[in-house]
């Protein structure tokens, strides 16, 4: 009796090992929405721009990562983009890459880049072709905090 037992616990631990393996997620596979590692506010290094009087702006370009879309500005003041369904796909290769698909709004066009982490505060961003090779490597992002100076626009850490 106790054989049949233990043979019968070995055999459901067995079956329930099997069907736990079987269901684990797919990291070679497109997952919906962005990456927790890479959501939040980025920006660009800052470029001093001087206006007339001894006056200056500081302009660079920012990003807002979130989970069902990515939006952004090329400068301060200036008009923004935003891509929105995005899905991304893992980098078997490369550790915290990402490739990011997804639309370019207004136009709804096609959006295909990559994006690496380097670091917790440092991300890089590149074009990719259509057969996922990079092609051009676009900017270095830093991590801030979404807020800057009402004065100058110099952006709070």
């Amino acid at each position: 009796m106790k054989r049949i037992i233990r043979i019968l616990l070995l055999s459901t631990a067995v079956l329930g090992f099997t069907f736990y393996t079987a269901n684990t997620a797919n990291a070679s596979a497109w997952h919906k929405g962005t990456p927790v590692t890479i959501r939040g506010w980025w920006r660009t290094k800052m470029k001093k721009i001087k206006l007339s009087h001894g006056k200056y702006l500081w302009t660079y370009a920012t990003m807002h990562v979130m989970k069902n879309k990515i939006s952004g500005a090329d400068g301060t003041q200036s008009d923004g983009y935003e891509i929105t369904s995005p899905s991304f796909y893992i980098s078997t290769n490369l550790p915290h890459t990402y490739a990011i698909i997804g639309y370019l709004s207004p136009s709804h066009v096609g959006y295909l880049e990559a994006y690496a982490l380097n670091g917790l505060k440092k991300l890089q961003t590149a074009e990719l072709n259509s057969e996922g090779k990079v092609t051009d490597v676009i900017y270095q992002w830093y991590k801030f905090s979404g807020k800057a100076s009402n004065k100058n626009f110099y952006p709070y850490s």
